[in-house]
């Protein structure tokens, strides 16, 4: 709910909003792959379900829908005109809107690939990298500095980086299937022997 207020009251001078609700769809998958710290679960053939068929599962769908729920609202925010903003202008923000989230969502599934195996040096990629981009994704989107004018464009691109992000993430997840889980990214439910 605050997501979506988060989009209407910015109406896509930022994606904030946009990534708090799609980081929703993340927590629940993380939630799955959490439970693979069981010993149970380890020594079971449901180790290789739960970090990696489970998770995907029900982060890809999910994460399509709201996606494309956010591409609709910034399509119909097309038609109803920021104040201050020219049609030009805002049609400009909104298909910049739909490419810069897809942007952030790539970033993010990448991280999802490996950040529970490699939780330190994936969190320092995500500090010293992917926050950087971010921070130049979102004065590009101030400034105007890479303004979409074309809404075909921005939502066939968003759409390419957010299923290239997710092969990438499958993948890295399959590369890393056999290291055990990162300590620090369950320290709080994970109690080492």
């Amino acid at each position: 709910i605050m997501a979506f207020a988060m989009e209407f009251a910015m109406r896509g001078k930022n994606v904030v909003g946009g990534v708090f609700l799609v980081a929703s769809a993340a927590v629940i998958s993380q939630q799955i792959v959490g439970l693979d710290n069981s010993t149970l679960v380890q020594s079971s053939a449901y180790k290789k379900k739960l970090q990696i068929h489970y998770p995907y599962l029900f982060l890809i769908p999910t994460v399509l829908v709201l996606y494309t729920l956010l591409v609709l609202v910034h399509i119909w925010m097309i038609g109803h005109p920021v104040a201050g903003m020219t049609i030009s202008q805002n049609y400009s923000r909104q298909a910049t809107y739909i490419l810069t989230l897809g942007i952030y969502l790539f970033l993010g599934e990448i991280y999802f690939g490996f950040c529970y195996k490699y939780y330190l040096p994936a969190s320092g990629i995500l500090i010293f990298v992917v926050m950087p981009v971010a921070g130049f994704l979102n004065t590009a989107m101030n400034y105007d500095i890479w303004a979409c004018k074309s809404l075909l464009f921005s939502t066939i691109a968003g759409y390419l980086f957010v299923i290239v992000g997710f092969v990438l993430s499958v993948v890295f997840s399959n590369i890393c299937y056999k290291k055990p889980l990162s300590i620090t990214a369950f320290k709080g439910i994970w109690v080492r022997k």
